[in-house]
């Protein structure tokens, strides 16, 4: 099995529900014997499948930014922290939710059950603020950027 057609197995096994309910459309594709890349423009985001030598990754978007990709797991651990900001997280619960890697089917839960938060914190006046806040995290000393909803 070639990378394109295991990339292709996943999108049609998880990732297909996903663009179907969210009217997601195939923007971009390339792929080499080791390596395969799809890409999905939506509504508010984009999103980057790439399989690398079998293994599968997810990347994500502004609509308004298309240069400048986060993984999905950055973005599961930056909205995790936003959603538990008023409570104190004790040093397990902080381990946990930064230390998590989403599988292709928790990924999709996750972008599916978040999409609202998700379109707010990559709309045009955030996007910026979210990708800064998550490359210059630590995830020690998080900073939590002000949204403009």
């Amino acid at each position: 099995m070639t990378c394109k057609n295991y990339l292709d197995y996943c999108i049609d096994n998880y990732y297909s529900r996903l663009f179907k309910k969210k009217n997601f459309t195939l923007t971009g594709s390339n792929d080499t014997d080791l390596f395969a890349v799809n890409i999905y423009t939506g509504d508010f985001y984009v999103l980057k499948i790439t399989c690398d030598r079998g293994l599968i990754e997810a990347e994500i978007s502004s609509v308004h930014n298309k240069d400048k990709f986060i993984y999905i797991d950055d973005l599961y651990i930056h909205i995790k922290l936003l959603q538990s900001r008023e409570t104190k997280l004790s040093a397990w619960d902080l381990k946990m939710i930064t230390s998590k890697h989403l599988s292709s089917e928790e990924q999709v839960g996750f972008l599916g059950d978040n999409s609202e938060l998700i379109a707010i914190v990559l709309n045009k006046d955030n996007g910026e603020k979210t990708f800064k806040a998550i490359i210059n995290s630590t995830y020690k000393k998080y900073s939590y950027p002000k949204w403009d909803n």
